[in-house]
């Protein structure tokens, strides 16, 4: 063999040495850029075989390396990968375009169920190898896609129910009209005849007849002030709550001088504290310290002293306003009925009043974007508590 033919085979000897260096130096490159993504990854060549694959894609699809590296993309699983969109993007887009992000592929795999994956392709070409190679990321977005189709379905029912709603709006104005108008006024015609009765014949009828006639206005009374209670308690559900800065103090000291004018014969201390500040609709919050301090005047009646306090105090870091009182309480196995229209708890049938009150508290207090709860033993008094979405609070509060 001559000296040329030799050095000629040396060099090529040393090229195919450089090459299989470069193939190897290839390999790890994509090994390393591989195991360092954490969705599914893998690296084929130009024919689609794999060539290596990082752990995330072995774990989510639940296969191991000796059934992946070296096979044909479309034959892994049993053939599971031979995928209509997959061989779209492999075929067709990706030999036109090198790069390819955000291709949604959804598929049923036989192990892990059905998967949405949002594809990222991008081929590169190893120009000392003389051949392309492709990165696959995928991830897998199946959690989302179905979360963001729920949130599209319960968005369109939630339009469904508004334009329901709406339509129940309506109606409610209607029936609130026809209340006000059409039952209020036979209500009004029964109550003038009866006073005109009572006027014009009260000396003509027997004392047992008059005492009729007196009862049957107390009634038309008692219903005309009943379907108020029902008018008020409908539009609150229609109000629109106007937010600032209220000094609950303040409001409640008013509302419990206007409370001992009508109780001036009993013995009542009311004890509030100063600078109770809030933030909500003035009109509304006055509402709610109305029935609440009221509730609790009319229940400790049974009190020689009535004692009614009203202050605030943080609980788990959030503003708290209470209504306590010294007076007959209530068992709290029946508390879930305190705050539902009409309901009375048993032994309250004797007092004054329609059972709504509490119901335009939680109501009222809803709007706000806060809770009420009570808390009581028979005998041993009861106290209201109640919070506020964006409520501030500084408070001298007596103490009891």
């Amino acid at each position: 063999m001559q000296a040329h033919d030799v050095s000629q085979q040396l060099k090529r000897h040393e090229q195919e040495l450089v090459i299989r260096r470069d193939i190897q130096d290839a390999r790890e490159y994509a090994e390393n850029i591989v195991e360092t993504v954490r969705e599914p990854l893998v690296v084929l060549n130009s024919e689609l075989r794999i060539l290596t694959a990082n752990q995330s894609f072995y774990h989510t699809f639940k296969v191991t390396p000796e059934d992946t590296i070296g096979n044909f993309i479309y034959d892994l699983g049993n053939r599971q990968w031979d995928i209509p969109k997959l061989r779209v993007l492999f075929e067709e887009i990706l030999p036109h375009d090198t790069v390819i992000n955000g291709y949604e592929v959804e598929h049923d795999f036989l192990d892990i169920g059905r998967k949405v994956m949002l594809l990222n392709a991008r081929q590169i070409f190893r120009e000392k190898i003389g051949s392309h190679i492709i990165l696959l990321a995928m991830e897998d977005i199946t959690e989302r896609k179905y979360a963001d189709e729920e949130i599209e379905r319960l968005n369109f029912d939630l339009a469904e129910r508004a334009v329901d709603l709406e339509a129940a709006n309506k109606d409610l104005e209607t029936f609130n009209y026809t209340v006000a108008h059409d039952l209020r006024q036979p209500l009004n015609v029964m109550s003038l005849y009866c006073q005109s009765i009572k006027f014009i014949c009260g000396d003509q009828l027997k004392e047992e007849c008059l005492g009729y006639v007196e009862e049957a206005h107390k009634a038309t009374v008692g219903m005309d002030r009943l379907i108020g209670a029902l008018l008020d308690f409908s539009r609150l559900g229609r109000v629109e709550p106007h937010h600032e800065t209220v000094d609950l103090g303040r409001v409640a000291h008013e509302v419990a001088q206007s409370l001992q004018l009508t109780a001036a014969e009993r013995q009542v201390e009311f004890q509030i504290g100063e600078e109770i500040v809030a933030i909500g609709d003035p009109g509304l919050l006055r509402v709610v310290l109305d029935n609440l301090l009221g509730n609790a005047l009319k229940y400790s009646a049974c009190r020689a002293k009535a004692v009614i306090e009203f202050g605030v105090r943080e609980i788990r870091g959030i503003p708290t306003y209470f209504v306590r009182d010294n007076g007959a309480g209530f068992d709290m196995t029946h508390a879930d009925q305190l705050f539902i229209p009409f309901q009375r708890l048993p032994g309250a049938q004797d007092n004054k009043g329609f059972g709504i009150g509490l119901a335009t508290v939680e109501r009222i207090i809803r709007q706000h974007g806060g809770q009420v709860c009570a808390e009581s033993e028979p005998d041993q008094g009861a106290t209201f508590y109640f919070t506020l979405a964006a409520a501030g609070a500084r408070s001298s509060t007596p103490k009891p």
